[in-house]
C-alpha cells in the first residue's frame, strides 16, 4: 500500500499550502526524512520531509498550485513491495496562488517526471525554476538568480511574476496583488492589531559589559570555529535565562485562556524580500551561548536559500525583533499570536554622563517589550524586562 505524502499543517492559522518546487521527480529513489518537496505556507517556504523510504510514485499537484492542509499531494512506493496500479486520489485541481482561495481552475495539473525536459537559455537555474519559467513565459535571462552561485531558483521566477507588471501613476499594490508570503504577513499583522490588547513597555540598557563580552567571543569563535555570533544569538540566550524566573511570560493565548508552556522556544525575527518569518531556537536555556549561535546561523542561512524545515518555524513561545542593524533606536513591536509576549531590541549607540573624571560615554540600548494583557499584568511583565536589563548589565553568566 503506498504511502501518502499530504500537505503537513504549521500551526493553528494554517489552512493551505503551495507546492513551490518538487526536489524529487515520479520514479525518484527516497529515504525517510529526506526533503521532498518545498511547501510555500503563510509564514515561508520550507523543506517537507519524505514519510517513508521508497520511490515516488505519483505526484499529484504540481508546483505552483495551492490545496487544504491535509491532501494528498504523492505517494510513496515502500521498499518490499508490488507498484500499485492505480491511486485512489486522482491528479488534484487545486487553486493558484495568484487567485483567491475560492478559485478553481479547471485543468488538472501536470505529474513530473524525471524525463521531462524544457528549452530554455544556457544559463544557471534549478530545473523547477525552468519549468516555472516556461509555464509562466518568463525570460529567465532578465532574471539574476538568488541560489548557490547565482543559481536561478523556483522563488526569483516566482518573484519576478509578482513584481511585473509594475503599477502606473495613480495605481496601488493592494493585498490581492502583493506576493503570496506578503499577504499572509499582511493578515497576521491585522489579526494581531486588531484582536490582541497589547501594551509595551521600555527599558534603558547599559551595554558596556555585553558588548565586551559580545566582541570577545565573536572574536574568538569567528578564529577558531569560523562561528559567527550574533546580538540575535546572545538576546536569545538573554531572554531564556530570565524567563525561567517568569514562566508567566513563557505563554499563550489559546480558547479564551492562557497556557504556560514547559519548552522555552524562542523565535527570532528575519526580513525576507517579501517577507517576515519568525525562525525558533528550541529549548533554549537547555543550549549553551554558542550552541544558540550556531542554531541561529543554520536557520538565517537556511532561510535565505528556502531550506527551512517545517520543525523550525513550530512551536514558538516567546519571539525577538532586533532593528538595531537598520540604526533604530527604537519601536512598538507587535506581538506574534498566540504568543504572550515579544521584546523589541534596538540600535546600540553611545550616550554621555558625567563622572568624577568628568564626562565618559557608555554604551545603551533601549529594549522595548510589548505584551498580551490577557495573559499578563503590567508589573509582571516590568519584573521580567527589569530581568532581562540586569542579565544584560551582567552577562558573563550566560557562560555557566
Amino acid at each position: 500500500m503506498p504511502v501518502k505524502v499530504v500537505i503537513p499543517t504549521m500551526g493553528l492559522t494554517m489552512d493551505e499550502g503551495t507546492i513551490h518546487e518538487w526536489l524529487k521527480g515520479s520514479g525518484d529513489r527516497v529515504e525517510k526524512g529526506e526533503p521532498l518537496f518545498l511547501l510555500e505556507t503563510d509564514k515561508a517556504i520550507v523543506e517537507v520531509p519524505s514519510p517513508a523510504s521508497g520511490v515516488l510514485e505519483r505526484p499529484l499537484l504540481e508546483m505552483g498550485r495551492t490545496a487544504p492542509v491535509g491532501t494528498v499531494v504523492a505517494h510513496i512506493q515502500v521498499d518490499g513491495e508490488m507498484p500499485s496500479v492505480n491511486t485512489q486520489e486522482p491528479p488534484i485541481v487545486a487553486t493558484s496562488p495568484e487567485s483567491l482561495p475560492t478559485e478553481q481552475l479547471g485543468r488538472a495539473p501536470q505529474l513530473l517526471t524525471r524525463s521531462e525536459k524544457v528549452t530554455t537559455p544556457s544559463v544557471p537555474i534549478s530545473p523547477a525554476a525552468r519549468r516555472l519559467a516556461v509555464e509562466r513565459g518568463v525570460d529567465v535571462t532578465s532574471i539574476r538568480g538568488t541560489g548557490p552561485q547565482g543559481r536561478i531558483v523556483a522563488r526569483d521566477i516566482t518573484n519576478y511574476n509578482a513584481a511585473e507588471p509594475m503599477p502606473g501613476r495613480g495605481e496601488s499594490l493592494t493585498s490581492d496583488t502583493a506576493p503570496r508570503a506578503r499577504r499572509a504577513t499582511i493578515q497576521k499583522v491585522i489579526q494581531a492589531w486588531s484582536s490582541v490588547p497589547m501594551v509595551t513597555l521600555f527599558a534603558d540598557v547599559e551595554m558596556d559589559s555585553a558588548f565586551k563580552l559580545f566582541e570577545e567571543l565573536k572574536g574568538m569563535w569567528g578564529r577558531r570555529d569560523q562561528l559567527h555570533l550574533t546580538w540575535d544569538a546572545l538576546m536569545i540566550k538573554v531572554v531564556g535565562t530570565a524567563l525561567l524566573s517568569h514562566p508567566y511570560m513563557n505563554a499563550s493565548w489559546k480558547e479564551n485562556s492562557a497556557e504556560q508552556h514547559a519548552k522555552i522556544n524562542v523565535g527570532f525575527a528575519i526580513a525576507l524580500p517579501n517577507a517576515l518569518i519568525t525562525p525558533v531556537i528550541h529549548s533554549v536555556p537547555e543550549l549553551s551561548l554558542r550552541e544558540v549561535a550556531s542554531e541561529v546561523s543554520r536557520l538565517s542561512e537556511a532561510a535565505r536559500h528556502d531550506r527551512l524545515r517545517l520543525s523550525d518555524l513550530q512551536n514558538g513561545t516567546f519571539s525577538i525583533s532586533n532593528l538595531g542593524a537598520y540604526d533604530v533606536t527604537s519601536f512598538t513591536p507587535i506581538i506574534n499570536p498566540p504568543e504572550a509576549a515579544i521584546l523589541g531590541i534596538g540600535r546600540i549607540g553611545k550616550v554621555a554622563r558625567e563622572s568624577s573624571g568628568g564626562v565618559i560615554f557608555t554604551r545603551h540600548v533601549e529594549l522595548a517589550l510589548t505584551f498580551d494583557h490577557r495573559i499578563v499584568d503590567g508589573a509582571p511583565a516590568a519584573l521580567f524586562l527589569r530581568d532581562v536589563k540586569h542579565i544584560l548589565e551582567a552577562p558573563y553568566q550566560l557562560l555557566v
